[in-house]
């Protein structure tokens, strides 16, 4: 099995089986997506030894926002010495509610409860679930922009 396809049945897990890799694997391996699919124990360790790879999904994927022209401006308080002008402070304010929206998002992906052995494991499953919205919302944000899917 490629890292590739342990990364994908990573994001599938975590986007429609709430991070459950068990359900996934054999979901991916009983339909044919992944034949040869590793037990549940090679699985997880090959998991954690590509968590770096992912991280850098990650990277790329905000890379790619930023591209993008997503810029993130954090809401000032009214008493702030460094003041947005006013202009600006609308704009952070109207676009807040995208990020909220998001923030709801993530939070009605993820589980009632994450379960996961290790600090390691948890802290995985969370940037994967980081991951799967943002590829999802990417690939929402790339088809309203194509000419041809209006």
């Amino acid at each position: 099995m490629s890292d590739a396809e342990i990364m994908t049945t990573a994001l599938v897990a975590t986007h429609f089986f709430g991070a459950n890799f068990e359900t996934a694997r054999d979901f991916l391996q009983t339909y044919g997506y992944i034949p040869n699919m590793l037990s549940k124990s090679r699985f997880n360790r090959r998991l954690h030894r590509i968590k770096p790879m992912i991280i850098t999904l990650f990277e790329i994927l905000e890379d790619s926002l930023a591209e993008a022209g997503v810029e993130l401006k954090p809401i000032r308080k009214k008493n702030s010495k460094r003041r947005y002008p006013p202009w600006e402070a609308y704009l952070v304010n109207y676009y807040c509610k995208s990020v909220e929206a998001t923030a709801s998002l993530i939070e009605r992906l993820l589980p009632r409860s994450i379960h996961a052995v290790t600090p390691q494991g948890f802290e995985l499953k969370v940037v994967l679930f980081v991951v799967a919205t943002n590829m999802n919302q990417l690939r929402i944000y790339s088809y309203n922009r194509n000419p041809m899917n209006r």
